[in-house]
């Protein structure tokens, strides 16, 4: 299994993403991330940041197996489905959580919608995981996520007591400003 831990502590996010009034929208994201349930092929994820992220040889192996990919699969969803959000395209979910605070693009969980990014905490340390909202029943949320279960691409239902923060997208004019929904 790979050491990431120095890469964990080092590496930051990229500048959160702008608004654009050209940008895909929450289903376009959700129809290519239900494209991938069932898919099992996190180095997918992690060849193509290095391919269009990254792009130093010289840098962490994102490609190689075992690395958590869920951030890599939510950045390749949302590059594929032409779509903005603060802190995408992104490796480390902290830094990416942290961009987008940053950015003031966050929206508390019960405000949760379909194509929004979803960040989790299982143990009250590091914001530990990601995914993107497909609904949102008042108490918890429905995801689809990379790398759960083995590394797989799931739907999964998650209690609210585990969401670290929810991210509102940039999904062109038509879309609320998070600052509408916190």
């Amino acid at each position: 299994r790979l050491d990431v831990s120095y890469f964990y502590r080092t590496w930051t996010s990229p500048e959160p993403a702008k608004p654009s009034t050209t940008t895909g929208t929450a289903a376009d994201v959700l129809q290519i991330a239900r494209e991938e349930i069932g898919k099992h092929d996190g180095t997918k994820y992690g060849r193509w940041y290095e391919q269009n992220v990254d792009k130093d040889p010289n840098n962490y192996d994102f490609g190689a197996e075992d690395v958590p990919d869920c951030a890599m699969f939510v950045s390749w969803v949302f590059v594929k489905a032409k779509a903005k959000c603060a802190g995408l395209p992104g490796a480390y979910c902290p830094s990416m959580l942290d961009a987008a605070i940053k950015a003031k693009a966050t929206v508390s969980v019960d405000k949760a919608r379909a194509g929004d990014v979803v960040y989790f905490d299982w143990d009250g340390g590091e914001t530990d995981h990601v995914g993107i909202v497909e609904s949102n029943n008042g108490y918890n949320i429905t995801t689809i996520e990379g790398n759960t279960d083995n590394g797989e691409v799931k739907r999964k239902t998650r209690e609210y007591s585990c969401v670290a923060g929810v991210v509102r997208p940039y999904y062109g004019e038509s879309s609320t400003k998070p600052s509408d929904d916190t």
